[in-house]
């Protein structure tokens, strides 16, 4: 099925359906959005994207099958009720005010960039923390001008919550952990950390986080610091030492990014050496 098929089944079943085209991280995505009945209340929408599609389609689900599990992830978004005036409060903003990373973009938000050719810093609010599940939405000028709030002041509001939010781990810690081994410091021969956030959701902003980046370097007597772009989720920091082959370091960043990493969420194909 293509997406107006989709949409035109899905109205046939009595929901108001639309096709929705959604820019992440540069990448457009094709997507369905089914506007709430309305009686239902003040809620959230999921956008559902073509992919969803193809993967059941993979699966030997049938038509009729498809737009009844289609149907279902909107029923089951219906339940994280949102109310959208909450975003009119100066208040609740300021402390769910967040910044994120993602690819250089011509975006209509409220952004800056970074030191890191290629990437900019962008502001989203946190709406829903429900265990695994988790929405947010992006700043834009209009958004802080009906909040009350300056650019300036949200900024501030961003960097502070964000900072606190920074979590560093040994990622041979990790990988021990994971497979019941015991983990100590001498076992580091590269030491590579994970830096992100205590969701790890669009937790790659903890890299501009200079005081943890420079507490890591005084850790290992040295000013520099390695910066490896695993995802718009995290940075993996290593301490900088002169025989590291930035270029090589790049290659891996790179390959990992083909191969492994969803280009929705991939950042920069390269390492990058910053002084802290």
């Amino acid at each position: 099925m293509n997406r107006t098929e989709v949409v035109k089944k899905l109205n046939n079943r009595g929901f108001n359906a639309q096709e929705r085209d959604v820019v992440k991280n540069g990448v457009v995505l094709k997507g369905i959005m089914i506007q709430p009945e309305e009686n239902a209340g003040v809620c959230i929408s999921p956008i559902i994207y073509m992919d969803t599609v193809e993967e059941l389609e993979n699966r030997g689900l049938k038509e009729d099958e498809i737009i009844s599990y289609l149907i279902k992830l909107y029923e089951d978004g219906k339940k994280f009720e949102f109310n959208v005036d909450t975003l009119n409060d100066g208040n609740f903003v300021l402390k769910n005010i967040f910044i994120g990373l993602q690819k250089t973009s011509s975006e209509n938000i409220v952004k800056k960039r970074t030191e890191f050719d290629g990437i900019e810093s962008y502001m989203y609010i946190n709406l829903i923390k429900n265990g695994q599940d988790s929405a947010t939405t992006k700043v834009t000028a209009e958004l802080l001008k009906n909040a009350g709030i300056s650019e300036y002041e949200a900024w501030i509001a961003a960097k502070e919550n964000t900072y606190a939010d920074t979590i560093i781990v040994s990622l041979l810690e990790v990988m021990c952990l994971n497979v019941n081994m015991s983990y100590s410091e001498e076992m580091e021969d590269m030491p590579i950390y994970i830096l992100t956030n205590k969701s790890k959701i669009k937790g790659a902003s903890a890299i501009l986080n200079r005081n943890v980046l420079k507490e890591l370097a005084d850790k290992y007597c040295t000013d520099k610091i390695i910066a490896m772009p695993s995802s718009i989720h995290e940075f993996l920091v290593i301490p900088y030492k002169e025989q590291y082959d930035i270029d090589k370091l790049s290659e891996m960043v790179k390959e990992v990014n083909l191969i492994e990493v969803n280009p929705i969420e991939q950042l920069a194909d390269k390492a990058y050496l910053i002084t802290v």
